[in-house]
């Protein structure tokens, strides 16, 4: 029986310099597909913004399935076309799954807080003022995910 030698392949070192700038690049346009545009999270938060305040002024019938459903949608229809990043991109990571899933929550505990000063507490416009707050967490925690996601994918450089 013959022993099997394992041949080492000789790489030129320019060839191998060119393939890892290719893989850096590739890296890089990763990240940055990943990332949403800068209007992205103001107006997802807008939407959460429009759903909150309709409960105070009493246009829940139209502004919650807008500022939940609808609306959403239509954002993340209009910034999948323009960049390529969808919402599912939210969950590509362990980080950015942690991310997500704290702004799901923090979301929930402003609209619990909300309709108990709104409605038990008859304090008016308190959702609407929880839902200013969940504008700045949506616009926040948002653009962290963006930078987590990258930094994750290795385009540290790319910044929203």
């Amino acid at each position: 029986m013959e022993r099997e030698e394992n041949a080492v392949e000789s790489v030129n070192p320019r060839d191998a310099r060119e393939a890892l700038d290719r893989a850096a690049g590739a890296r890089e346009r990763s990240a940055r597909a990943a990332v949403h545009p800068g209007w992205y999270y103001p107006a997802m938060g807008c939407c959460l913004l429009i759903a909150f305040a309709s409960v105070s002024a009493d246009l829940m019938v139209w502004g919650v399935p807008f500022g939940i459903g609808i609306g959403p949608a239509l954002i993340a229809l209009i910034a999948s076309g323009a960049s390529g990043a969808t919402p599912d991109r939210s969950y590509a990571t362990p980080a950015t799954r942690r991310i997500s899933y704290l702004f799901a929550l923090l979301v929930v505990v402003l609209a619990a807080i909300g309709l108990v000063l709104e409605w038990v507490a008859d304090m008016r416009w308190s959702a609407a003022a929880c839902g200013l707050l969940a504008l700045a967490l949506t616009v926040t925690l948002g653009r962290r995910l963006d930078r987590t996601r990258a930094d994750e994918l290795g385009g540290g450089e790319v910044r929203p």
